[in-house]
This record gives C-alpha cells, sequence and structure tokens, in this order.
C-alpha cells in the first residue's frame, strides 16, 4: 500500500534498530516507547491514529510468528487475537475499547464499520515485496519480535507485547487507553517470564506421535471453530474439528457425536479450551461414546499453575472434571503430561483416587496441595519412554557409497544423544552396498531397510521416500559419503529447542581423502534468525546449507511445502531449505560438527564442473520470483551474482552447454526489463 492511500497517516519514522542478540523483556519496554514516541512527534494523534498504530504493532507481532501465512490467514488471526475476548459472563465478545479523553472507540464496532480499512493494514504489513520506506521501522519491529517469541511460546509473548504497547502508547499520547479486551489474558498468561513456560513441542507433536504410534487414521478437533497452522500439522488421514464456544458456534459436541457425516468411530479426539468443569465432564462422556476401541481422548489445560488461571472469571475447572472421572471411572487409564498440562486418557484399569471429602467440596487448595496423586502426573519423558517415542529421525540415502558406508553408519549409532531411529535406503547400487547394509539389519536401532529395484534417478526422491517412513518429530539426513562428531545430534537438538525453529545446522568441514578442503564459518557460537530474513542473507546468492548431513531439522513442516525439489537432479536441496525456512526460525550452530566428503562420484561436483547446476539455479532463482519469495531487485542481483561465476567457467565448457545457459541467463534479464 502506498503510504498516500494508507487509511491513517502514521508519519515518516526513523528506522528502529534491533539487537542481533536475542532481546530480553526488560528491553522491549524501551523499544517499543522509541517507536510511540516517533509516531506521537510526526503524526497527528488523535483516536484513529491511535487506533492503527496499535493495530500495525499487533499485526507486526502476528507475522513475526507466522510468516508463511496468506493474506487470508493472517486477517484470520489478527481477528482472533486482537477481537475475540469474553466478559465475565462468557458469552459476548467485548471487542477492544479504546479510551482517550476526548472518544471512547469500541474497536469491535470499528472492526464491522471498517473491515475494507482492516484488510487493507493486514495487506501492507503482509506484502511479498517487503515493507515501503515508510514502514521500514515495522520490518525491524517484527524481527525484534522474532528474537523473543524464538524464546517464548507465542500465545503469551503476544499477550505481554501487547499489553505493553498499551501502556506505552498512552504514555506517549498523555492518554488513559486501558487494554480491557486483555484483562483475561494477562490473567492467563503474566508478563514475568520465570511464569512462562519454554517447551521444546506442543499439543500437535503428542498428537501425532500417537497417530503413529497407533496408526490411528480418524482425528476429531474439539473446541477450534477454523483451520489454523496447529491443526494443518495434525497428520492424519480423516480429520475434523467443531467449536461450542459463542459466537463462534457450529455445533455442540452432542450434535456433532449424533451426525454421520464423519466415521462411526474416532480414534483420537482432542478436546481443547479452558471450560467450567460440567463442560469438560460432558464432552468426555461424548467422546468415550464414540471412541473407537483403541482410541485415545486427549484434554488440554488439565494442570492450571495458579489461583489466577482458576479464578471464576476464567471458569477454568477443567482439573476438577479430570478428577470426578479419577474418583469415578476404574475402567480407564488416566494421566497427565507434567510439561504440557495434557490430559491422556484411554480405555483400561486405574486405580480410583479416594479423596477425604467429597467431590462438591473440592476446591483449588485440595487440588493445589493432592495435585500428583489427584491427577496422576507423568513427566514427558516418561511418557516418551512408555511410547517408545523416537525424537528424530535418522534417514541414510545410499548409491554406490560402500567405502564409506560402514564410517556413516557408525557415527550415527555412535550418538550422545539416542532418541532416534535409523532408516536406511539404498538405490540400487552395484557394489558392495547391500552387504555392509545387512550387517546392520538386527540393530535395534535401524526401523527399516529398503533396496530399490530400479534407481530413482534422484537423491531427492529418496530423501522424500525417507521422510514418509519416519517417526520422529525431527528428521536427519545423513548422506551415505559423510561423516559426523559423536555430538552432533546433542548440539542440534539443544538447537530445536526453540517453538519456532524449524532448522537447527551447524558448520562442516570440506574434505578430500585426509585433506580439509574448506570449512564453513559464523561468528557466532549459537543464533537464530528469522527464516525469511535468512533466506535473503544466507540462501540468496548460493545454498549455505550446503550438505543435507550438516542439518536438523522438524519434520512436520515437511508436509507444508511444495515437492518441486524432487524435481530437480542438483539443486533439489537448496529449493528445500529455501521451503523449509519460510515455516519458521532457523538456528545456526558456530560448532564443526559434520565432514562432508569430496570425491570422483560426487553428484554436486559433477554438476560444478559441467555448469548444469547453472540451469537448476536459474530455475530456483524464477521459482523464488514468481512465488514472490524475493523481490524483483534481489532477483536481478541474485541473477547477476550467478552470472559472474558462470563466466569463471564458461571457456571450459562444450558450445552447446554454453549456449544453453546463455539463453537461460538471457531470459532472466528479459523477466527484470
Amino acid at each position: 500500500m502506498n503510504s498516500s492511500n494508507r487509511p491513517f497517516n502514521l508519519g515518516k519514522l526513523p528506522v528502529f534498530l534491533s539487537s542481533k542478540e536475542q532481546l530480553a523483556l526488560e528491553n522491549i519496554h524501551f523499544q517499543i516507547r522509541n517507536i510511540v514516541l516517533a509516531i506521537c512527534k510526526t503524526a497527528k494523534v488523535d483516536t484513529e491514529t491511535i487506533y492503527t498504530l496499535i493495530v500495525y504493532m499487533q499485526i507486526g507481532i502476528i507475522k513475526a510468528g507466522y510468516s508463511h501465512l496468506t493474506i487470508i490467514q493472517a486477517y484470520n488471526y489478527a481477528v482472533e487475537f486482537i477481537f475475540y475476548t469474553y466478559n465475565e459472563e462468557n458469552t459476548q465478545p467485548t471487542g477492544v475499547k479504546i479510551t482517550t479523553n476526548k472518544d471512547v472507540l469500541d474497536s469491535k464496532e470499528l472492526l464491522g464499520q471498517n473491515q475494507n480499512i482492516f484488510i487493507e493494514i493486514v495487506k501492507d504489513i503482509w506484502q511479498p515485496d517487503g515493507y515501503n520506506t515508510d514502514l521500514i521501522w515495522l520490518e525491524a519491529w517484527e524481527q525484534s519480535c522474532a528474537n523473543l517469541i524464538s524464546q517464548l511460546d507465542f500465545r503469551p509473548t503476544f499477550v505481554y507485547l501487547t499489553r505493553v504497547i498499551y501502556e506505552q502508547v498512552g504514555l506517549a499520547a498523555e492518554r488513559e487507553i486501558p487494554p480491557l479486551s486483555l484483562e483475561l489474558l494477562t490473567d492467563l498468561f503474566p508478563a514475568s517470564t520465570q511464569n512462562i513456560s519454554i517447551i521444546s513441542f506442543d499439543e500437535t507433536d503428542i498428537l501425532n506421535l500417537l497417530i503413529e504410534k497407533f496408526n490411528y487414521t480418524t482425528f476429531l478437533w474439539v473446541g477450534m471453530s477454523r483451520p489454523d497452522f496447529n491443526f494443518d500439522c495434525i497428520d492424519c488421514i480423516h480429520k475434523s474439528r467443531i467449536d461450542h464456544f459463542p459466537p463462534r458456534e457450529d455445533i455442540a459436541s452432542e450434535q456433532y457425536f449424533s451426525q454421520s457425516g464423519f466415521p462411526e468411530k474416532v480414534d483420537l479426539i482432542f478436546i481443547d479450551g479452558i471450560r467450567h468443569h460440567e463442560d469438560l465432564i460432558r464432552d468426555i462422556n461424548n467422546a468415550l461414546r464414540r471412541l473407537s476401541e483403541n482410541g485415545t481422548i486427549v484434554c488440554h489445560n488439565i494442570l492450571p499453575e495458579n489461583d489466577q488461571i482458576q479464578a471464576d472469571i476464567l471458569k477454568n475447572e477443567s482439573w476438577k472434571a479430570w478428577a470426578y472421572f479419577r474418583m469415578t471411572r476404574i475402567d480407564l487409564s488416566m494421566h497427565v503430561i507434567n510439561d504440557l498440562g495434557l490430559g491422556i486418557v484411554k480405555r483400561g484399569e486405574q486405580q480410583i483416587f479416594r479423596p477425604p471429602k467429597p467431590f462438591f467440596e473440592l476446591d483449588f487448595s485440595f487440588y493445589r496441595n493432592h495435585r500428583s496423586e489427584l491427577m496422576n502426573v507423568v513427566d514427558i519423558s516418561e511418557f516418551k519412554k512408555n511410547h517408545k517415542m523416537f525424537e528424530v529421525s535418522v534417514i541414510i540415502p545410499n548409491y554406490n557409497h560402500a567405502p564409506y558406508l560402514k564410517q556413516r553408519i557408525d557415527t550415527v549409532l555412535n550418538q550422545t544423544y539416542q532418541q532416534f531411529e535409523l532408516i536406511i535406503l539404498d538405490d540400487c547400487s552395484v557394489d558392495n552396498s547391500k552387504n555392509i547394509i545387512e550387517s546392520y539389519k538386527n540393530h535395534p536401532k535401524v526401523t527399516a531397510i529398503i533396496y530399490n529395484e530400479v534407481n530413482s534417478g534422484s537423491t531427492f526422491k529418496q530423501w522424500e521416500k525417507g521422510i514418509l517412513l519416519a517417526k520422529g518429530m525431527y528428521v536427519w539426513i545423513a548422506e551415505s559419503d559423510d561423516w559426523c562428531e559423536p555430538t552432533f545430534l546433542e548440539h542440534l537438538m539443544e538447537g530445536l529447542s526453540s517453538n519456532n525453529c524449524v532448522i537447527s545446522y551447524c558448520q562442516s568441514y570440506c574434505i578430500r581423502d585426509n585433506n580439509i578442503l574448506r570449512q564453513s564459518m559464523t561468528p557466532f557460537l549459537s543464533q537464530y534468525k528469522n527464516g525469511r530474513s535468512f533466506i535473503k542473507s544466507d540462501m540468496l546468492y548460493g545454498n549455505s546449507i550446503f550438505n543435507a548431513s550438516m542439518a536438523l531439522w522438524k519434520r512436520s513442516v515437511f508436509f507444508d511445502i511444495s515437492k518441486d525439489f524432487t524435481e530437480l537432479k542438483f539443486c533439489g536441496d537448496w529449493l528445500f531449505w529455501i521451503e523449509l525456512c519460510l515455516k519458521g526460525d532457523i538456528h545456526i550452530s558456530g560448532r564443526v560438527l559434520n565432514y562432508f566428503r569430496k570425491h570422483d562420484n560426487d553428484v554436486s561436483g559433477k554438476a560444478y564442473g559441467t555448469g548444469f547446476n547453472f540451469i537448476e539455479e536459474i530455475k530456483v532463482l524464477n521459482s523464488l520470483l514468481q512465488k514472490r519469495i524475493v523481490t524483483m531487485e534481489e532477483y536481478e542481483n541474485a541473477i547477476s551474482h550467478k552470472h559472474i561465476q558462470f563466466k569463471t567457467i564458461e571457456q571450459h565448457l562444450d558450445q552447446e552447454t554454453r549456449f544453453k545457459i546463455g539463453a537461460l541467463f538471457q531470459d532472466a534479464k528479459n523477466i527484470s526489463n
């Protein structure tokens, strides 16, 4: 959106510079105040300007956490986070009231009256070509938020930052701007960092684990009005959702379970949200009537941590519903995962909990004093052990690498971090590879060995095959001719502890025979970058993750990217990493933990020797431009960089190849013109 067409003029702002290191919570106050003061000095400070500034900054937070969303998805998320909270009766949305010394503005009403303007603000921020010059401060604000979100869960961070924005806007504008819609959420998530849980995975990972372990094919999410990123990440053949919270009611669970549109029996039912104990008892009973014989019910928010969350205004009595079933149902197996507050229910047998007083007299103080035995709490480590959970799936795709294969497999099996499975794929090798692979077939870590009867012709198709076989939350494609340090998984798993991180990679030696040809380097021992920023700074002129063996990544995001990379022979990995980068943050480890072997049979080396890499690299850059991942200026610079590289080897190529590549560069130049 051009500044002249923007609904409200925010004025020209100075560039808001953020630290390269993670922003501490105490520092964010100062950062926000600088923006607000700049606004108040350069723009007319009226109610509309105040409202607009807050919305711009709130949507900037959302983009920092969910940059992969489309504009329509971003609009829906913005409406969800900004406008929909509930009043004390939990029946009507209050909206956001902005009170000044002259005006009272209900922003829910404003949204209804100015929906097109609100959509335009989302479009203004979600521009694929980057921010306009007068919104450069917002780009830096987004990056600062991304740094903070990389340390904390998104929702409490959004609530915390929004609360600070209201406070700082009010101070700078010398007006009273109470964040009325946030009272509910700020009680739920205190601003203090010590009360915010930092976890390496969430409920979607647990749900997918159960789907994998029990081969579930049907899934129902109770308490979701429309699909979001978490729902999309559930890897189940048949999945559906309902929401019985007004005013976004689809159908109540009783109505839903009486309908015939969904399968008669459901394997996995997730009951989401904070609710009164009678509501949860009803939903669990309804779910049990529809649950398949070996099915599982998962309940959210079962372990409130303090009296604030238990407050009557929130009506959070999920723990009490759980206590009811622990006291009355001997035919159920029930436990709660301590780290996540997720309750797991299956048919089975349990010892009845018998409290010293009747159920209706149980209060929060009783829960607090008897929490472990009342709720049957287990640690996440115990849950994973009982469910034989693989954190990592290691995939070794092999083709004619018998001389290096034993070293490769042994350096995987000897990792200090042992929560992994090993999948070995052979693409119809004609050397001694099969004999070596067979010697590991009874190893407890090896869960699959697949031999192709016909060569696939593409290592990237082998990647896809292995990923579809994988059961772990994370994937390591360990190329069959490379090797690594024993602490490779240990260090990169630490990098993936941030919730929004999708790739963690280390530095690598490039080795030929016994000689170190070169070594990748980074100035930091550990660093996080926003995925889109990482593409522009580290992936545009070449592939910084130049060897698959140096990276560990989150498996669930694979199902949300295109499979165009499998159609390439040389540069599929470059496109693959770029697609993954769009889904979250990147962790860069400064440790050199990988050994990338160069030899005469090296595929990438052959590509660069024949010039064929340029054909595919131009194709990848064209794809990035077409998908608006890069701007035209960035595309032109990248093409120019590739052309300079081409000129250095042009004389060594045959005439037909030179003409073909030259024509492609000319076509790229015509696109930019």
